[in-house]
């Protein structure tokens, strides 16, 4: 996948927009992982590339924003980072 000019593509928004969807169970977000056509660590991959590009940041300034911070929180929890 390349940042390069353009719009994002259809799989790369479906792939932000359920990455955006509330109140999905475990087991729903499966099954519209496998529905895209992916694994489950495919999808995260690419989700974690699709965050740091301009094109899903311009797509969807705020939604990615929170979805980086949330990122970030982790990270910080999992290295034992304090504030």
């Amino acid at each position: 996948m390349s940042d390069t000019g353009g719009e994002l593509s259809g799989a790369d928004r479906a792939v932000l927009e359920l990455a955006f969807e509330d109140g999905l169970g475990a087991g729903q977000m499966r099954n519209r992982i496998r529905q895209l056509g992916m694994s489950e660590i495919g999808y995260y991959q690419r989700l974690n590339v699709l965050l740091e590009t301009e094109k899903a940041l311009a797509a969807y300034p705020i939604q990615v924003r929170y979805l980086r911070s949330l990122r970030e929180g982790r990270s910080r929890v999992i290295l034992g980072v304090n504030g």
